[in-house]
């Protein structure tokens, strides 16, 4: 076919669009003019294949590249992509806008949505505004400059799989995939079978500016199908606020994961944003990825699967932890951050944020690890911590230097941790988290805060599986004692409800004589026998019952009464000859001779039995446990030892 034979074949819109070409004018639909260009064209004029395979002959375009508005880019077989850059060197922009790319249908019936082919082409700036087609397949292809995809309308799958797009990736206000049934006579041939459920995929990719995945004025950001970023590089940052992203329903029967936004193991030099209108339907997964600044999440919605896909596993807030389940279903995965590095921050929720972050849903946040770590606003809502139900939170091994401007109110912060799965508070206790919280608020400054998690923390310790019942009641005794280290000045007080009781029984035990000298040569002498109240020597230390229990039961101070004094029952006959006690006389003259009685018996025949040396073995028991335990807390060494 000669060359004339084939300009004379163009249709007079392929005519013009060679002519636009060469001038550097924008193409654009005229009225009553048909506006359909064949693939072939568009390639021909924008690629150096060879000449043999030319249907338009080599012409020079236009440093400004073609652009084409209100096209209809028709493929030329029905067995042909609609837009056909397999292979080919692309030597100029391409752009298009409100165009359609369509396929013939080969039985006549109306045109269906066609396929944009760029696999392993190389290509400068790419630009698909507003416009509709079946799927792109640009699998391994080089794009030297920016990919516009804003306001387009993909049927099935953008596919960029181990591509490099040197410059910015822009989806603004792109509607991705379909709501109709796999199967049905109106979807799309195979979008199920061949994309996997996938709405966008840049798997292994290299992305050298920013990747916008945001609505736009006119309209909003919706992928119906996984979007995937994994093992790939972003040298800008990932924005997809005001996006929606569902993930692909699976066949009945398929219980896997359903995945809406897949970042495992991503690397973005800047913010992730997924925030501000950001919802997904189904899991949003930052597994290993590395942010080099923040990552926002405040005010978007996460929804780990539909309703009946979610089964929190209880109320572990509100049900005593007696009542706690041990065997309960695992929740759906709303948001996993697990072993991710953030150079800066972590925002579940912000000042920020105009609306509540929501998180229906398991969150993951093991092993990663963030300079600055914020869920909450503490300016206008304190209390509040954007987070999971109760029970489906993951802590172990999450490492953050600092909270932002969030409650650092110990119970707010108590009642985050004991939002974990039932697996790391009652059946396998993880320190960790309580741990990494009291450094942090220590570090802060609020001192107080970090001493009553570190008592929280052993309470739960204490109520969970990982304690024998041996270890639960020295935990427990040394909670009530001195606070596990936190509060040492409880045993102060419990020595004194200690001390006055037995104060009270030694001094009884004085004035009815049965408090005799240790010393053996005072008890044998005629001098103290001899006289009628049994008084001591002259120079003899004289009994004072508080010196008395105070020596007995402080054990590194000596007063030297225990020494001196003691009870025994070698002063009974003694005893007998003293004048009554004081409490004797008191009832005798303001009650009864028979009461005072009653009184002295109840007494005679306990110290009889051998009660005071009980009691003074008891003190100094007590002394030996209690004294220690209070030093200990208020050096610190137990605080440092549980912490």
């Amino acid at each position: 076919m000669a060359r004339s034979d084939v300009e004379e074949a163009l249709s007079q819109a392929e005519e013009r669009l060679v002519a636009c070409a060469r001038t550097g004018r924008a193409w654009s639909a005229v009225e009553g003019e048909s506006n359909r260009i064949r693939s072939s064209v568009i390639r021909d004029l924008v690629s150096d294949i060879d000449e043999a395979l030319r249907v338009v002959p080599l012409t020079p375009v236009n440093p400004k590249g073609l652009e084409i508005y209100g096209a209809t880019v028709v493929a030329d077989r029905p067995d042909a992509a609609a837009l056909d850059l397999e292979g080919v060197r692309v030597c100029s922009k391409l752009w298009f806008d409100d165009c359609a790319f369509v396929q013939p249908a080969a039985d006549g019936r109306a045109d269906l949505p066609g396929v944009i082919s760029i696999r392993d082409a190389h290509a400068k700036s790419l630009g698909f505004l507003g416009c509709s087609f079946q799927r792109i397949d640009a699998r391994r292809s080089h794009i030297q400059g920016n990919l516009y995809l804003d306001r387009a309308n993909c049927d099935e799958c953008v596919d960029l799989h181990n591509a490099i797009v040197e410059g910015e990736m822009s989806c603004c206000g792109m509607l991705i995939g379909s709501d109709r049934a796999p199967g049905s006579d109106d979807a799309p041939a195979g979008p199920w079978s061949h994309t996997h459920g996938y709405a966008l995929r840049a798997e292994t990719s290299e992305i050298g500016g920013s990747v916008l995945l945001t609505s736009s004025d006119l309209r909003q950001f919706e992928a119906r199908g996984k979007v995937s970023f994994v093992r790939s590089s972003i040298g800008g940052r990932l924005d997809c606020r005001g996006g929606t992203f569902r993930a692909a329903r699976t066949v009945e029967g398929d219980k896997g994961r359903r995945i809406a936004l897949h970042l495992d193991g991503v690397r973005v030099d800047a913010s992730v944003m997924i925030g501000e209108g950001f919802k997904s339907s189904g899991e949003v997964n930052i597994v290993r990825a590395k942010v080099r600044s923040d990552v926002r999440c405040g005010g978007g919605t996460f929804r780990g699967g539909t309703g009946n896909d979610l089964r929190p596993s209880h109320n572990r807030g509100l049900l005593p932890w007696r009542l706690r389940s041990r065997d309960t279903p695992v929740p759906c995965v709303a948001l996993n951050f697990q072993s991710a590095e953030i150079d800066e921050g972590l925002y579940l929720d912000d000042a920020a944020s105009a609306e509540r972050t929501m998180i229906d849903g398991a969150l993951i946040l093991s092993h990663a690890a963030c300079e600055l770590f914020c869920d909450g606003n503490a300016n206008s809502r304190s209390e509040y911590i954007a987070g999971p139900p109760p029970g489906c939170l993951e802590l172990d091994g999450f490492i953050y230097s600092r909270l932002g401007n969030c409650s650092t109110a110990w119970k707010s912060r108590v009642r985050w941790l004991q939002g974990q799965k039932t697996g790391h508070l009652v059946t396998s206790f993880r320190p960790q988290p309580w741990v990494q919280l009291i450094n942090v608020l220590d570090k802060m400054g609020y001192k107080e805060d970090a001493r009553f998690v570190s008592i929280k923390k052993q309470v739960e310790l204490r109520k969970s599986d990982s304690l024998n019942p041996v270890q639960k009641l020295m935990n427990l005794f040394l909670g009530v004692t001195v606070g596990h280290g936190h509060k040492p000045f409880h045993a102060l007080i419990i020595s004194v409800f200690l001390l006055a009781p037995a104060y009270f029984v030694f001094s009884i035990a004085a004035q009815e004589g049965w408090m005799a000298p240790q010393n053996g040569e005072v008890l044998v002498s005629s001098e103290y026998w001899s006289q009628d109240d049994c008084q001591t020597p002259a120079g003899y230390r004289e009994l004072n019952a508080l010196y008395y229990v105070v020596d007995s039961y402080i054990p590194i101070i000596d007063q030297y009464h225990e020494r001196d004094w003691g009870p025994s029952s070698v002063s009974a006959e003694c005893a007998k000859q003293t004048n009554p006690s004081h409490w004797t006389q008191y009832l005798q003259v303001h009650h009864s001779a028979a009461l005072s009685n009653s009184y002295e018996m109840f007494f005679r025949k306990r110290f009889e039995n051998g009660w005071l040396e009980i009691i003074r073995w008891a003190l100094i028991v007590s002394g030996w446990i209690l004294v220690p335990l209070f030093l200990a807390g208020v050096t610190g060494t137990m605080k440092r030892f549980e912490d």
